[in-house]
């Protein structure tokens, strides 16, 4: 058998784990040793040939003494074997030798000591190969050679051998694909091969050097080469003679191209991967397991105002707080204690997040599993949406239907009072104008009778008019026609002139109670708004309370403000209808038969905002109500 081949193998396989693979399907039986006596490569042809009980890749790393036994038991002299493995082992010489098995098969051992660069075996390579029936091994050696050439041949591998003057004694067919040319340039060096095809000397010298520093420092070096056939990785490694008298040159090369294409399409995805993490308008981040940011993308830091190397390596909670804080780690627990999830699962929900300017926003957030290169440990990756304005116009447009709902109910309420409103006072102006034309024509009439159907006429148009006064009132504050004209006034003289005219007495008899605290000042207010607060407020305090005491009036002049407080003692408001006073046609629940709309209290309202007061109710059935109003001296400013 040839041994130089089993050398070119041996350095090939430490370069590519496609040489070594075939190596391994070789159907001889091979086993090689490190100088620790651990197997570094054993085939399943070996495992096969001596039983032993394992696959030929679980041998890989063993102490080759722990499976001694199961060879030595097949052989027919094992202690001739021993003593022969040891001699050879020490001699560290290529050597050949035959061994019997028990079953009457012969095979010729190969022994290969691996020479390293400091000129020291670093393995042991034994090659068996059957002879039982082959009476020229020398033959079969040759085969062997040719099998070995033919896997070189076919490898996607650039091999070349030279010795140490430089010169090729093997090159495969992916070196040189023309067979002549390759046969050729056996003996040959790289001077003459571009001597041969007129090429300049550049790059014969360029290898000559190469050549050199190997053979000189026994240590391989590695390059890149480009070409029309594309980008190759050479590796260049010393191979020792069998004799140790030369150091011979391997030389391995393989293509690239592919792997230089993949890692320029890498780098531009990753350059449009980052830029569009750029130009997104969500706030994306990274976090591992223990809550620490590892990412964030340049929205992140705009809304922290904090740059990516004061973020990335600090915990979350540093930034994002509270209930949202918590949110955010609890699923990401979730994704990642989940070992069956995939990447595609996420959590999603939307909370409200504190930025760096103390501005609240409201986020749509969707947390996902995400494995990013560097990190063993999978992380979560967090989009953050601000959906503050979409939340906000969503509010706005619910406000909208609100109001256009209660305007709709409003509306039905509207018609359904106006109905009811009109038709008793006109039902009774049409029977008291009937009767009056009746009695007229029967001539017995009389003036107190004339006097009070009038009356009733009077009262009902008077109601009439009341109700479309306020109803004018309410369109002009809904069209924003009500002007707001304040005036300096003596506030105890008006409401003197007011009570004069109409609540000493009312229409009852009683008479209103009224007094003054304080130290009393001018006040500015519109008198308009002002006098129809007050008949609204002290006509209520009288109409919700029949047959009771009189209503009080005081009135407050503070430092800083004045005020009116109206107590009656009537029936008072139930609790349940507090909080809608003062809305369009809502009225106490216990009025009963008590006349009223509802629209008073609405225009009383506008009125008092317009001067920048308040109005509170405080009130208990059957007890009687308070009613308060706060004004500032200056309302104008």
């Amino acid at each position: 058998m040839n041994t130089t081949v089993p050398h070119i193998a041996g350095a090939a396989s430490g370069y590519t784990e496609k040489l070594l693979y075939l190596l391994m399907q070789l159907p001889y039986p091979i086993l090689m040793e490190n100088k620790g006596l651990h197997v570094e490569l054993a085939n399943q042809a070996f495992s096969n040939l001596f039983q032993i009980p394992a696959s030929s890749g679980s041998l890989l790393g063993t102490y080759a003494i722990q499976f001694t036994p199961d060879i030595i038991q097949f052989l027919e002299n094992p202690s001739t074997f021993q003593e022969v493995t040891r001699s050879q082992m020490q001699q560290a010489k290529s050597a050949k030798g035959d061994i019997l098995l028990k079953d009457g098969r012969t095979f010729l051992r190969t022994y290969i000591p691996y020479i390293g660069g400091d000129d020291t075996v670093r393995s042991h390579i034994w090659i068996y190969e059957e002879i039982t029936h082959v009476t020229d091994s020398s033959n079969k050696a040759n085969s062997y050679a040719v099998l070995l050439e033919q896997l070189l041949d076919v490898l996607p591998l650039d091999i070349r051998i030279t010795d140490d003057s430089h010169k090729y004694i093997y090159l495969n067919k992916i070196a040189e694909p023309n067979d002549s040319l390759r046969s050729w340039l056996i003996g040959k060096t790289d001077f003459e091969k571009v001597g041969l095809e007129k090429k300049g000397m550049e790059g014969a010298l360029s290898r000559m050097k190469q050549l050199n520093e190997v053979v000189v420092s026994k240590h391989p070096i590695s390059e890149q080469k480009s070409s029309s056939n594309g980008t190759f990785q050479f590796q260049l490694s010393p191979l020792m003679h069998p004799n140790h008298s030369k150091v011979h040159v391997a030389s391995v090369g393989w293509n690239i191209s592919q792997q230089k294409l993949n890692e320029e399409l890498l780098g531009q995805t990753m350059e449009l991967y980052q830029q569009l993490m750029n130009d997104l308008d969500e706030l994306v981040f990274t976090i591992d397991r223990t809550g620490v940011i590892r990412y964030v993308n340049p929205a992140f830091e705009n809304a922290f105002s904090t740059s990516y190397t004061e973020l990335v390596g600090q915990p979350l909670k540093n930034y994002i707080a509270g209930n949202s804080y918590e949110w955010i780690i609890q699923s990401s627990q979730e994704l990642l204690d989940e070992s069956d999830i995939n990447d595609h699962q996420k959590k999603t929900g939307t909370l409200s997040i504190t930025l760096s300017k103390g501005v609240e926003s409201i986020f749509d957030i969707k947390v996902q599993k995400f494995t990013q290169v560097g990190y063993i440990e999978p992380l979560t990756v967090i989009f953050l949406a601000d959906v503050t304005s979409h939340v906000q116009t969503q509010k706005e447009l619910e406000q909208v239907l609100k109001k256009e709902r209660q305007l709709s109910d409003m509306k039905t309420v509207f018609v359904n009072m106006v109905s009811h409103e009109l038709r008793t006072p006109l039902s009774v102006i049409q029977s008291s104008a009937e009767i009056l034309e009746m009695l007229s024509a029967e001539s017995e009439l009389s003036s107190e009778e004339v006097k009070n159907y009038a009356q009733s006429i009077v009262e009902e148009v008077t109601q009439l008019k009341s109700l479309m006064d306020e109803l004018l009132l309410i369109s002009r504050i809904e069209s924003d026609k009500m002007k707001f004209e304040p005036a300096e006034i003596d506030v105890i003289q008006f409401i003197h002139q007011l009570v004069q005219a109409h609540f000493l007495p009312w229409k009852d008899g009683r008479r209103l109670f009224v007094e003054a605290r304080g130290s009393e000042r001018l006040v500015k207010a519109d008198t308009f708004m002002l006098r129809h607060i007050l008949m609204n407020i002290l006509e209520n305090a009288f109409k919700y309370s029949p047959q009771a005491e009189a209503p009080h009036l005081r009135i407050f002049f503070a430092s800083d403000h004045w005020s009116l407080v109206c107590r009656d003692f009537g029936i008072g408001i139930p609790e349940a209808d507090l909080p809608q006073l003062g809305s369009s046609f809502e009225r106490a629940g216990n009025v009963g038969d008590i006349e009223g709309t509802g629209l008073g209290l609405v225009v009383v309202r506008y009125f008092i905002e317009k001067h920048a007061g308040s109005l509170q109710f405080e009130s208990a059935e059957s007890i009687g109500t308070v009613v308060t109003l706060t004004f500032p001296y200056e309302p104008c400013s």
